[in-house]
């Protein structure tokens, strides 16, 4: 519908739409296509990466759950920390942090860089899997050696590489 108003002293007439008040459902209905929406706008930015989809959405906690996701993905791609300091918040950054800590560990099979992990079952989880692959390396090459099972700092992997020491019995 439209509303008919003069404007002011003079005699110009103006025709402007009038803002139809919606009902407790219309409401509810506009909500939920509008959630809907987003959600799509959502899986479609993170499937292609595309952060100008991101800006589509329009609640805000999901564009920004959106652009941290992107982001973080892209970062963790390249494996750059420094992409990580764009996301909103500092529990993102660090977590973002912490898997390319993780990701650089497991593709270096280097368990030192585990220790630049923040969180604490992030850097557990990588220092067991380079310890898991550690001992499976010690035990390929017949070199397990107690020396070798004192670097393990994880009490599983430090047990199950002691179990394989051969003790040598000089009595008999």
């Amino acid at each position: 519908s439209w509303l008919y108003k003069e404007s002011g002293n003079d005699s110009r007439r103006t025709f402007r739409p009038e803002k139809k008040v919606l009902t407790y459902e219309e409401q509810q209905a506009e909500k939920e296509k509008n959630s809907i929406n987003d959600a799509n706008l959502y899986n479609e930015a993170i499937k292609n990466k595309n952060t100008e989809t991101c800006a589509s959405i329009t609640d805000t906690t999901e564009k920004t759950r959106c652009l941290d996701m992107i982001g973080a993905t892209l970062a963790l791609d390249g494996l750059d920390r420094e992409k990580c300091s764009t996301l909103s918040s500092s529990g993102m950054i660090n977590l973002c942090q912490d898997n390319i800590a993780y990701r650089t560990a497991s593709e270096k099979n280097d368990k030192s860089l585990c220790a630049s992990i923040s969180l604490e079952n992030i850097r557990n989880n990588c220092l067991e899997e380079r310890e898991q692959v550690l001992l499976q390396s010690l035990t390929a090459s017949g070199t397990v050696s107690l020396e070798k099972c004192g670097t393990f700092e994880t009490s599983t992997w430090k047990e199950k590489c002691q179990s394989l020491v051969v003790v040598k019995d000089d009595s008999a």
